[in-house]
């Protein structure tokens, strides 16, 4: 229904959010270029689109918006109907002319170099207002990362793992845990959580959920199944090695996606009581 109200093929799905019974999709063109945005009504099973580009001034508002986007491995959180976008990647195109080189070399064909930088700013789009708008925050309080997760409660937005550092070697990969609050339509500086015990380890693509109000929950299929889990009253943090549970290979040789659906945690035998815990999860294979 949505290629047929966008009249465009030639885009792809850039981030959904779910609230109540409506769903929000935000698309963007393979060449980077335009954005498109719909909401599904589940009630009457009918797309919506949202115009985004209705003037000269919002159009130009888009392509500045565009700009700060980031083209992959970024992770979007809807929290109080903002959904915003964190780390990922940006693709910073600049002309050879533009860099210092040597004279003779400027009567060569020109030519566009292609760098990648981690994203260190914040945009949200407002599903109340329907507008794109840049979050002012202690940018400089949150680690940049990409191909990482993150999940928020109660105002609160955790993010942990991911690469920090363009070169994704594994001593790259960041095992720190930052929470930052947000009400009141303000987001405040983002902060190291003191784990007590294990840090996550090895996280990287992966799913972060919030169980029973309680526990941080992230799962990983790099290399091998593992999930971390920690208490947030305690703040005590457990690694559990998921490939004998689950008979799988030692090492995920196929490159296969692994995601968690859903995780409970038996509260009477949890982390802070027993080390061979009970947690029930649900993932899905790709």
């Amino acid at each position: 229904d949505y290629l047929e109200d966008i009249g465009n093929i030639n885009i792809h799905l850039f981030a959904r959010a779910n609230l109540i019974n409506k769903i929000y999709f935000i698309f963007i063109s393979n060449d980077i270029n335009h954005l498109y945005a719909g909401i599904y009504d589940l009630e009457i099973n009918k797309y919506f689109p949202i115009i985004l580009e209705s003037s000269e001034e919002s159009n130009k508002k888009i392509k500045e918006i565009i700009k700060q986007i980031p083209q992959k491995d970024y992770i979007s959180i809807l929290e109080q109907n903002r959904l915003f976008f964190f780390g990922g990647l940006l693709e910073e195109i600049r002309s050879q002319n533009e860099q210092s080189i040597p004279n003779e070399e400027k009567t060569k064909t020109d030519y566009s170099l292609d760098h990648n930088k981690i994203n260190k700013s914040c945009i949200f789009f407002d599903i109340e207002k329907l507008e794109f708008e840049k979050q002012k925050f202690p940018e400089f309080s949150l680690i940049p990362r990409y191909k990482f997760g993150g999940a928020s409660q109660n105002g609160i937005i955790y993010i942990l793992g991911g690469f920090s550092s363009l070169s994704n070697r594994e001593e790259n990969i960041c095992n720190l845990v930052q929470f930052g609050k947000y009400f009141d339509e303000k987001m405040y500086k983002f902060s190291m959580a003191k784990i007590e015990g294990e840090s996550p380890k090895d996280m990287i693509d992966n799913d972060l959920l919030v169980i029973q109000n309680r526990y941080l929950v992230s799962f990983s299929g790099y290399k091998y199944l593992k999930i971390w889990v920690m208490d947030t009253k305690t703040n005590k943090g457990i690694n559990i090695d998921l490939k004998e549970k689950l008979k799988l290979e030692e090492y995920n040789k196929r490159d296969l996606l692994f995601n968690l659906l859903s995780c409970t945690i038996d509260e009477e035998n949890n982390i802070n009581n027993n080390e061979n815990n009970n947690i029930n999860s649900s993932k899905n294979i790709h």
